[in-house]
């Protein structure tokens, strides 16, 4: 139950980390505990195909998104025979509750039945979802922004009818149907009772940043995972790195995935989590060329102004007159 980060810049062989430790794992257990492999939807074919190259043929190992962990998840804890409201069921669902509520709205009330509107606010309920905000966030978000100072605001209005619409939905598909949103709250419900994941060992790779729902996801399944790597892309010699409490640089290169790792350090601290040393990968691996490696490492660094290069350039001036082809050419096309 211990978590380790696994941190280097592009090209220093953190995913080549993660097939070797799979390499090892299953030439000294083939039958053993499962291994997850948890990366990005669009990039688990081409990791299983790396496996395939590599091994020949696995048997403990699944290559998963956070989609398919969480179904895999659910499968284990026998909750796979639930009546589920998919995509498409919940847009007609709101489409209904918007024409049901439409007078009780105030920002939605003149466009509820246009065309397009409940697959807009569906896809506003799905990114709530993986953000974690539910009905009780929203009451509380618009309770703060009721007094404001601005009568003539629409966000008041526009959480008002979200809100509404939200609360209406979750009292109409009652507690026998699992939408996607409470599909969500249940696999992170049920991780702690999940027996796959007591003996697994998982690595999550090629992520930039997690949702809320996967950083929550992510720290549960670490919690009882007997071991868990995390890879991210930043450079082994950042201050985030040194000192986990320093502000990230708004304007470093790796700004982005130097945030992700404060708030998984954070999340996991909050969790009781133990998190090892990371391992730094400082050499590249990928760039064979030694200039080209060099490049890589300071093609974005801002040098200071007394080390900047000087351009002397002068374009080059021609006094040659025109052949006698342009010139004929020239003519030609004037007389046209």
């Amino acid at each position: 139950m211990s978590v380790r980060f696994i941190l280097g810049r592009a090209g220093s062989g953190k995913t080549r980390h993660f097939l070797e430790q799979i390499r090892l794992l299953l030439e000294e257990n083939p039958l053993g505990p499962p291994i997850y492999w948890l990366l990005p939807k669009q990039a688990t074919f081409q990791a299983e195909r790396q496996l395939t190259c590599l091994l020949g043929g696995f048997t403990r190992v699944r290559v998963v998104s956070f989609d398919q962990l969480g179904k895999d998840i659910l499968t284990d804890c026998g909750d796979v025979g639930i009546p589920q409201v998919t995509a498409l069921g919940r847009q007609m669902v709101v489409g209904h509750l918007l024409r049901k509520h439409q007078d009780d709205l105030r920002f939605y009330s003149a466009s509820a039945r246009r065309p397009g509107l409940a697959a807009q606010l569906d896809s506003t309920f799905g990114e709530f979802e993986r953000a974690g905000i539910d009905a009780p966030t929203l009451q509380n978000l618009l309770n703060s922004l009721e007094p404001a100072d601005d009568p003539a605001s629409s966000l008041a209005d526009k959480l008002h009818d979200i809100n509404l619409l939200l609360t209406a939905y979750n009292a109409h598909i009652g507690q026998d149907r699992l939408d996607p949103q409470r599909r969500l709250k249940l696999i992170l419900d049920r991780v702690n009772r999940c027996p796959m994941l007591k003996r697994a060992i998982v690595f999550a790779d090629d992520f930039f940043d997690f949702s809320g729902y996967e950083q929550k996801l992510l720290t549960a399944v670490a919690a009882v995972s007997a071991r868990t790597e995390i890879a991210l892309l930043i450079d082994p010699d950042s201050p985030a790195v040194r000192d986990i409490r320093s502000i990230p640089d708004e304007l470093s290169m790796f700004h982005r995935t130097e945030r992700t790792y404060r708030l998984m350090q954070r999340a996991l601290l909050e969790a009781a989590v133990k998190v090892e040393p990371p391992i730094l990968l400082k050499e590249s691996r990928r760039f064979v060329s030694a200039p080209l490696a060099v490049v890589e490492r300071n093609l974005f660094v801002e040098l200071p102004d007394d080390e900047r290069p000087t351009s002397n350039v002068q374009r080059p001036t021609s006094n040659k007159k025109p052949t006698f082809d342009v010139q004929r050419s020239t003519l030609d096309v004037q007389s046209s």
